[in-house]
């Protein structure tokens, strides 16, 4: 349990871009201290963890019993998937327009050449029909 401690206070740390110093100075005590912390030393009393824990903006069973650098890495790779779900939706969507356009232009294609079809019918019918009448001497 308080192996996570050390790490979290160091990742925490870290996070917020303060060297040993800086924290100890947010938190009133001893660089010493932070330092002794991070290396496993020695340990916060309870007041000076639960100054940490409100510094930090974490809860208490976060800090102390969960790896808050796993927990980190588990979400960014979550993020990351979800990123690339997106784009790839997204892709498939542009792709799905670009399907539904060459239907589009296909299905306007092919009406085009129905009607093209049904004219040249009408022509050859009445050209059946002229020859026909020449062939009684009609014409």
């Amino acid at each position: 349990m308080m192996n996570h401690f050390k790490l979290n206070l160091k990742y925490l740390r870290g996070n917020k871009k303060l060297n040993q110093k800086e924290l100890s100075e947010e938190l009133s005590v001893k660089r010493t201290s932070v330092a002794n912390w991070e290396y496993g030393t020695s340990y916060p009393n309870m007041d000076i963890l639960f100054r940490i824990v409100e510094y930090f903006e974490v809860t208490l069973d976060e800090f102390l019993l969960t790896n808050m650098v796993v927990e980190s890495y588990t979400k960014k790779d979550k993020s990351e998937k979800l990123a690339n779900d997106l784009i790839k939706i997204k892709e498939l969507e542009a792709s799905n327009l670009k399907c539904e356009e060459i239907i589009n232009l296909q299905t306007k294609t092919i009406e085009k050449q129905a009607d093209t079809m049904k004219r040249n019918a009408e022509s050859i019918e009445k050209l059946v029909g002229l020859l026909e009448m020449e062939k009684k001497g009609e014409v």
